[in-house]
């Protein structure tokens, strides 16, 4: 009894081993296809913008497809990134969301500026929440709203000259105002129609590949 126990737990550990090598070798293959011809930040950086935006839009998608499936989950992105990479990009994922991020802010009528560049760091410095935000504006909604208020507290200190312990006084009490339920989520709901209506341009496509990222992994699978 005990004995086809052991073989049976055995069995099935082997399988799981299996599987993941099957879906890890399917998610590298697959990004592998999708930076043809990019080999590091330099390639990707000599592109014309629509095209960076274009892969930008492809990565996003891509990323978060396979995160939704749970092909990937979000500890492994940084990991599996670098195992496809290596050091070619400082980071494969900040760059990759920010012509995404940038858009996005642009037409919710974002002009370059300090506001428009700290916001876009924001937001490039947690490309795994921009990649789950692909398939959720709202949470894309209170990720600007969040940047935003961040980035009013920032211009204060900036024009008025704050630093110091008094700086850190002030910040952290208008931290407390500004990023309250009230306010923060006032902002949020905002910007939500312009936001989601920004990112539909993007993901009206994302049912058709999905289904073919389906048959891809079905395919994959079987073989």
């Amino acid at each position: 009894m005990l004995e086809k126990k052991v073989k049976k737990s055995l069995i099935e550990t082997k399988e799981r081993k299996e599987k993941k090598i099957i879906e890890e070798s399917l998610v590298k293959n697959r990004l592998s296809m999708l930076f043809e011809g990019i080999n590091n930040e330099d390639d990707f950086n000599s592109l014309s913008e629509s095209k960076k935006l274009k892969l930008s839009v492809k990565f996003i998608q891509e990323m978060s497809f396979l995160h939704n499936n749970g092909l990937i989950v979000e500890q492994d992105f940084s990991g599996l990134l670098k195992s496809i990479f290596g050091g070619a990009f400082e980071s494969v994922a900040q760059t990759m969301v920010e012509p995404l991020v940038n858009s996005v802010l642009s037409g919710l009528g974002f002009k370059d500026g300090f506001v428009k560049n700290y916001v876009t760091s924001y937001l490039t410095s947690k490309p795994s929440e921009v990649i789950k935000s692909f398939s959720d504006c709202k949470l894309m909604s209170k990720l600007v709203s969040d940047a935003v208020v961040e980035s009013m507290i920032m211009t204060m200190q900036r024009d008025n000259g704050y630093n110091g312990f008094g700086y850190d006084l002030i910040r952290n009490q208008l931290g407390k105002v500004l990023g309250g339920t009230e306010f923060s989520t006032g902002i949020q709901n905002g910007l939500s129609e312009s936001v989601c209506s920004t990112m539909s341009k993007f993901t009206n496509n994302t049912k058709q590949v999905a289904d073919k990222l389906k048959g891809g992994i079905t395919n994959t699978a079987v073989s």
